[in-house]
């Protein structure tokens, strides 16, 4: 089976479905290929854009199309030649990422070979913003002019997570047998138990064996929860002082300013670690360093956090129920910093309770959340869908 994935921008190295899907279903014997911009990621600019032309990554051939003008703020691209591409390559398959995005559009609006097209959507319940009044009319503009093209031009959709299966039924009107659910994964060949490195980084970040640390990964932002979490955490620092906090990641300057502002007027400053970006080849290390992951907003790195075998603390929030489906983790009601706090004093005073739920987390992953299964399960996808447009 010949597969394209076309998608507005690709950057090697990350740790997104596209960095991994493609490679899973090439090593299960497909022909894959990645269509993509030459200009990187807006929320990743690294001052210049890439080559053009055909590259390769992992075996996996790139063809990198120069991109006839870019919407920033909407992360919006659009691909020139993309048609002609598409024609030239005679896929199979098309797998567009993002409903919204210019490139599905185009290829929504152009008359495409024989091959069948699936749409993925990776909504979730923080990034749609279904608030705001001019997403609303987007949402309306969408289901009075384009909902009946995809109709007919789309053959299958797909969500990345319950929410986004919901909301491409309810909000966006695509009738629920033509929706398929493929969750986001995790490569339990990089993210794995192994207490060496354990031991290792949490001597360097200067964790006592008795110290619990909760572990939180991914860019600093309001839609992640953070003061949120600082606050129940002092709340738990101040009656446990084997506590600590590691935050992995950064934000803008001024908003991680405000993060060490919060710290330090509670007073938890100097129990927590604010670590900064860690390369990715160090992050498993990390990861393990954590006893309990907490994601106390938007859905981040919990999967990779589940993958080294420890609990996760999710909201209660559609996009993060499957995370803690199998009893690996607990959820709160986002924004409630006492709810937070008392989940987390739970775990200190329950070792158990960690080491049992750390467990039923690398289950989860073993068992459905590899890329390696849902690379599996995508296939059967594509095979599957034989709806009548």
């Amino acid at each position: 089976m010949k597969i394209v994935h076309v998608m507005s921008w690709y950057m090697p190295t990350h740790d997104y479905q596209e960095n991994h899907l493609p490679f899973q279903q090439k090593e299960l014997g497909h022909d894959v290929w990645i269509i993509a911009s030459d200009v990187p990621s807006p929320k990743f600019y690294i001052g210049k854009k890439f080559e053009t032309g055909p590259q390769q990554d992992k075996g996996v051939p790139i063809v990198r199309l120069k991109s006839l003008f870019q919407i920033k703020k909407h992360a919006q691209v659009y691909l020139r030649n993309l048609k002609h591409k598409i024609e030239s390559l005679q896929p199979d398959i098309i797998h567009a990422h993002g409903p919204w995005t210019l490139p599905t559009l185009q290829l929504i609006i152009s008359r495409l070979p024989s091959c069948k097209l699936f749409v993925d959507d990776h909504s979730d319940n923080a990034n749609i913003k279904l608030h705001l009044l001019n997403r609303r009319a987007w949402i309306w503009v969408f289901r009075h002019s384009l909902l009946n093209v995809m109709k007919r031009k789309v053959d299958g959709f797909i969500g990345v997570n319950p929410f986004s299966q919901w909301h491409l039924h309810n909000n966006l009107g695509i009738p629920s047998n033509r929706i398929s659910l493929l969750l986001l994964g995790v490569d339990p060949k990089f993210y794995f138990p192994d207490p060496e490195l354990r031991q290792k980084i949490r001597s360097q970040l200067g964790f006592k064996a008795d110290e619990v640390v909760f572990l939180f990964a991914g860019a600093f932002q309001p839609t992640k929860g953070m003061e949120t979490l600082i606050k129940a955490f002092a709340k738990v620092a101040s009656l446990y002082p084997a506590a600590r906090l590691l935050l992995i990641g950064k934000g803008s300057k001024d908003y991680d300013a405000s993060l060490h502002r919060l710290a330090r007027s509670l007073g938890v400053l100097e129990k927590m670690i604010f670590q900064g970006w860690i390369e990715p080849d160090e992050l498993n290390a990390y990861y393990n360093a954590g006893d309990i992951s907490v994601m106390p907003g938007k859905i981040t790195a919990s999967k990779q956090a589940q993958a080294v075998g420890i609990p996760i603390i999710v909201t209660t929030e559609m996009a993060c129920e499957f995370l803690i489906s199998n009893g690996s983790g607990i959820a709160f009601e986002k924004g409630d910093v006492d709810a937070l706090s008392k989940i987390m004093k739970s775990y200190i005073e329950e070792p158990q309770k960690r080491i049992e739920q750390g467990k039923l987390s690398l289950e989860l992953v073993l068992k459905k959340l590899s890329w390696s299964k849902i690379a599996e399960q995508s296939i059967n996808v594509y095979k599957q869908s034989s709806i009548v447009k």
